[in-house]
């Protein structure tokens, strides 16, 4: 090798290196998930925030940090303290609304930026704070429910409502019964967390039902094994469920109970958006499963933030700045942002249940 064709490689390594050591630090960003062993959650959900980052093509400038927070307010606390010590003020959750709740209170005066992909509280709704989220609040998921219900126009409703997550049942039963046009209905309480079997099935036995309302979130598949215990008690009934059990581990445990069943949904049912169909598609292509619907949300969030970091808008105050009050486009549709970063969508039944997965 000569002497000038040395020096000019030297050159470009030098080059090489400082660009490299120039290279501003990658941006982290949090995922505040349930990552039990196991389970399809939180893998849905870190694996979404990995394809953004990929199919932006920004490896490198942006990484994700999962954290467990176990979709419970008490390791909820736990999993913020431990990424606001490692220093990351970008945030996605796909927690509960009782989460949402506790996270609203430890996050207050920070500055953090949150995109909330799961939690419909209303405890969120029309405030100036640190969150954006694009899902809707359960105030429009609940009416549009209602509305579906009415024009089914069943002779009496049971409802099965979860008391482990009240912050998200409680106003979740209000609306939905004041939406029902005065169809008779009442209630079955159940912790799901120490589901008292014989308890539920009396409940059920105690008057007939024609339309039974799962009141139930947070991808609790045991729902699946109540809805046969409800078909036993009635079998004709139709069988409810909200948005939060669209997930396909509901397929192993409700069985024959899904034929007839309903799932409401924030994305049109499988073949009908090749938006959404491609993403399922690559998802299991990629990981080998379908994953949960809000590994979607999950999805979107981050593109949305790729896209402001893209732009070089790092700050938690000046990302949120660009959102709110603005449509936003995703790979799966505009999203719009009101002035408080609250969003609202339409609500899809989706009858064929295991078709979507």
């Amino acid at each position: 090798m000569n002497g000038k064709h040395m020096t000019h490689v030297l050159a470009v390594a030098a080059a090489g290196v400082m660009a490299f050591a120039c290279s501003p630090e990658p941006v982290h960003v949090a995922i505040m998930t349930k990552l039990e062993a196991g389970s399809l959650v939180g893998s849905s959900e870190v694996n979404a925030a990995h394809m953004a980052i990929e199919d932006m093509g920004m490896n490198g400038m942006v990484v994700v940090d999962a954290y467990d927070d176990g979709w419970i307010p008490e390791k909820t606390e736990l999993a913020w303290d431990s990424i606001r010590k490692d220093g990351i003020d970008l945030v996605i959750t796909s927690h509960v609304s009782s989460c949402a709740i506790a996270l609203a209170r430890l996050a207050a005066d920070q500055d953090v930026l949150i995109f909330v992909t799961g939690a419909t509280t209303t405890e969120l709704t029309g405030k100036a704070d640190r969150f954006v989220r694009n899902v809707p609040d359960l105030n429009d998921e609940q009416t549009d429910i209602a509305a579906w219900v009415r024009a089914k126009a069943p002779a009496s409703i049971l409802i099965v409502c979860d008391t482990d997550n009240d912050a998200y049942t409680k106003p979740a039963l209000k609306v939905f019964t004041s939406e029902l046009g005065g169809i008779p209905w009442r209630t079955v309480s159940v912790s799901m967390r120490a589901i008292d079997a014989d308890a539920v099935r009396a409940g059920m036995e105690a008057a007939p039902y024609d339309l039974l309302y799962f009141l139930i979130g947070g991808y609790l598949s045991t729902t699946g094994v109540l809805a046969q215990l409800g078909r036993l008690v009635q079998p004709e009934c139709v069988v409810l469920f909200t948005p939060w059990m669209k997930t396909p581990a509901l397929l192993e445990t409700a069985g024959s109970a899904l034929d007839g069943a309903y799932l409401p949904s924030f994305y049109p049912a499988r073949g009908t958006d090749s938006r959404v169909d491609s993403y399922i598609d690559r998802y299991k292509a990629k990981y080998g499963y379908a994953p949960t619907f809000i590994s979607l949300n999950v999805y979107s969030a981050m593109e949305i933030l790729l896209d402001r970091i893209r732009q070089g808008i790092r700050s938690p105050g000046k990302i949120l700045d660009s959102i709110v009050g603005t449509e936003v486009q995703t790979s799966f549709g505009p999203l719009s942002f009101d002035r408080y970063g609250d969003n609202q969508r339409p609500v899809y039944m989706i009858d064929d249940i295991a078709g979507e997965f």
